[in-house]
C-alpha cells in the first residue's frame, strides 16, 4: 500500500492586533517545503522542531512552570521565543515577521 508522494508544502499566516490596550499588529508567516535531503515533511519540520526547541528548553530547566503549559505562554517569555526561532533558523525553518505600529 502507497500512501502518495511525501512531498509537500506548508503556509501560515498568524496575525495580531492590540494588546493590553495598546495599539499595534504583528503578523507571521512561513511558507516551508519538503526537505528532500533529510526526506522530512513540511508538516514535520514546522511542527516536530517547535516541539523538540521546548522540549530541550524543558531538559535545561529554563520553562519553570508547572502542569500543562501551552505554547502561547512558554513563547510570552522573550529568551524562549528567541531560542525557538533560531533553532528553527537552524532547520533553514523561516519565520517572517513584521510589526507595525499603530
Amino acid at each position: 500500500m502507497s500512501l502518495g508522494r511525501p512531498e509537500d508544502l506548508l503556509a501560515l499566516k498568524v496575525e495580531a492586533e492590540g494588546m493590553n490596550g495598546k495599539k499595534g499588529r504583528m503578523s507571521y508567516r512561513i511558507l516551508d517545503y519538503y526537505d528532500s535531503r533529510r526526506r522530512v515533511s513540511a508538516m514535520a519540520r514546522t511542527t516536530a522542531y517547535p516541539c523538540t526547541s521546548v522540549a530541550l528548553l524543558v531538559g535545561m530547566k529554563k520553562v519553570t512552570h508547572r502542569g500543562v503549559v501551552t505554547p502561547e505562554k512558554i513563547a510570552q517569555d522573550q529568551g524562549h521565543f528567541r531560542y525557538v526561532l533560531s533553532r528553527l533558523r537552524q532547520k533553514e525553518v523561516r519565520v517572517r515577521i513584521k510589526a507595525n505600529d499603530s
